[in-house]
């Protein structure tokens, strides 16, 4: 028996004691080393992700003998032993917000085990927060000639831009605006507004409805007024006309 040998091929060579140098047997054997195993880990999907997306695990490949043995963390949660008979494996996919960075730390197969020091290689995942909007508005039922102005409110937001649109090309960027500091019925419609945080972006609407006629106190008051020096100047007119009728016929009456 040889223990420990180094690979290679080596040669036996057999004698019979009696007669050593007729009766002699030769055989060679070769010893092959086994190559430790090897893992890779990639991404088949995106490196980034907004919340609520699908998505994609990374891929573990391995080189050596199945099964295989090892241990991986993802950088956030705890470290995970797990085997596989395949020379691929996927682990969970994450869900939660975070910076994920796959790393197998462990690794055997059926014939070695592989240094800790050549198992460099790595795979990250990111998962972005995503800004949600929770209320979208404008300034209500709006008279005419009042202010309209719209308002947005967001959810894991700061930092986020603000982009609204809307009638006659409207645009603002900020999350409270004006739209019209003296509306007009062509203000009415539809005002979108879409709230991004880095790529990741939350978008609603909402109407603005305009009614026709605007009445304040001062312009009631000015009909009003217009209104009572008409009503006087037909009444001097009537009072006028009678008094022309009433001479008339006092003069007829003279005579």
């Amino acid at each position: 028996s040889l223990a420990n040998a180094e690979p290679g091929t080596y040669t036996v060579l057999v004698r019979d004691i009696a007669n050593p140098t007729s009766c002699q047997k030769t055989q060679e054997i070769t010893i092959a080393e086994n190559p430790k195993p090897t893992v890779t880990i990639s991404n088949p999907g995106a490196e980034s992700y907004c919340f609520g997306e699908t998505v994609t695990a990374p891929l573990f490949t391995f080189t050596g003998t199945a099964p295989y043995e090892f241990t991986y963390t993802d950088g956030v949660n705890s470290s995970v032993t797990a085997t596989s008979t395949t020379a691929t494996f996927s682990p969970t996919a994450p869900s939660a917000v975070g910076n994920y960075t796959y790393k197998v730390t462990a690794l055997s197969d059926a014939n070695c085990t592989a240094n800790a020091s050549s198992l460099t290689s790595a795979a990250s995942i990111e998962i972005k927060h995503r800004p949600t909007i929770t209320t979208v508005e404008t300034s209500g039922n709006v008279c005419a000639g009042n202010l309209l102005s719209v308002s947005c409110t967001a959810e894991n937001a700061t930092g986020a831009t603000y982009t609204w649109s809307g009638p006659n090309s409207y645009s603002a960027s900020t999350a409270n605006a004006v739209v019209a500091t003296s509306a007009m019925r062509d203000n009415s419609g539809v005002y979108t507004v879409v709230v991004d945080l880095d790529g990741c972006s939350d978008e609603k609407s909402t109407d603005a409805v305009l009614s026709r006629m605007n009445f304040s106190l001062t312009t009631i008051l000015k009909h009003r007024l217009i209104c009572q020096m008409y009503c006087l100047y037909v009444l001097l007119t009537r009072l006028k006309q009678y008094r022309n009728r009433f001479l008339t016929e006092w003069s007829s009456l003279r005579y």
